[in-house]
């Protein structure tokens, strides 16, 4: 029988808050084609000119929010995966970032050529598939093995999203956070965006995110005006996924509302998105606009249920091989 191993692959984050380690992280991050579909005639100079002088540098009081002593919350919560993951399985398990380190070319040689790995499971940390996130993945496999001699079985995970233990896990999360905190009418589920286009061209995130919200409505037994989706996180002038996010706090604030629950579900671990743009940044546009509460439900990051679902997905898609 072929010998497993399970590779775990999230985005990224820069290896500090320095501009130059945050310049680097973004370039790579929006150099790639798979996120950025524009020309690179007419996106370089943008990229060059204006995106990296310009968020490298605004960033760095950001990211400086969230760092912790031990680096990254990404990062951090990544290894913890991949550690209580591997203390629960019989096979190797690596980590690694689509961009930035540790690299997916530098993990699978770990797995290959260190492990003697012959059947390797990718699972892209991304509980919805987009051509952004999982299909960047995918392109990198690809291309490790473009020049190699032996390409072992890889078996590729797209989604887990409407998995119905992840689904118990994701709202077990919201229910136990409410009950330690005074429980709000109105639960937003805040993904992150995508240009509308791509949308348009046949990604399948917009339909998966609001799947993924109605079967959480369901198992939480709550009505549509209960729970609603929204986008975040959206880059440049053209239209992107809606309802934004922060639009819905504002409007909902003039409306008179005062508290409100929000997660990002697009995310498996806290990182830059969630910590600083809807921790600190949304609540402050919601108060703004005359709200007075937004209570932030963590990621599910290395939580024991997030794990025990992680760990029995894996077994039961992980096919073995004799030949």
């Amino acid at each position: 029988m072929k010998k497993k191993g399970l590779l775990l692959v999230n985005l990224g984050s820069p290896e500090s808050y320095s501009k130059k380690d945050i310049r680097a992280f973004l370039k790579q991050f929006l150099s790639d084609r798979r996120v950025i579909e524009k020309s690179p005639l007419i996106w370089k100079p943008i990229l060059y000119l204006v995106i990296l002088p310009f968020r490298s540098r605004k960033n760095i009081e950001a990211y400086k929010s969230i760092w912790t002593e031990k680096g990254s919350p990404l990062k951090l919560y990544s290894r913890k995966q991949k550690e209580k993951i591997e203390d629960e399985i019989d096979f190797p398990v690596e980590y690694s970032m689509t961009y930035g380190e540790p690299s997916i070319s530098n993990a699978l040689k770990e797995l290959i050529e260190s492990k003697n790995c012959e059947n390797i499971m990718v699972l892209p940390m991304f509980p919805q598939f987009s051509a952004t996130t999982s299909a960047a993945v995918f392109d990198q496999i690809g291309q490790y093995f473009k020049n190699k001699r032996f390409i072992p079985q890889i078996q590729f995970i797209n989604y887990y999203f409407n998995h119905p233990h992840y689904i118990r896990v994701l709202a077990n999360s919201i229910t136990q956070h409410r009950k330690k905190h005074k429980k709000s009418n109105l639960i937003i589920c805040s993904y992150h965006g995508i240009p509308k286009d791509y949308s348009d061209k046949g990604d399948p995130y917009y339909e998966q995110c609001i799947e993924n919200t109605k079967l959480l409505k369901e198992e939480l037994k709550l009505s549509d005006k209960d729970i609603i989706t929204t986008f975040q996180s959206r880059l440049g002038p053209q239209e992107w996924l809606k309802p934004y996010t922060f639009d819905t706090l504002k409007a909902l604030g003039k409306q008179g509302i005062q508290e409100i629950d929000i997660l990002s579900p697009s995310f498996s671990v806290d990182c830059l998105e969630t910590l600083e743009e809807i921790k600190e940044e949304a609540e402050e546009v919601f108060i703004s606009a005359g709200g007075k509460k937004l209570n932030y439900i963590p990621c599910l990051n290395d939580e024991n249920e997030h794990i025990q679902f992680l760990v029995s997905f894996i077994k039961e898609n992980f096919h073995s091989t004799s030949n």
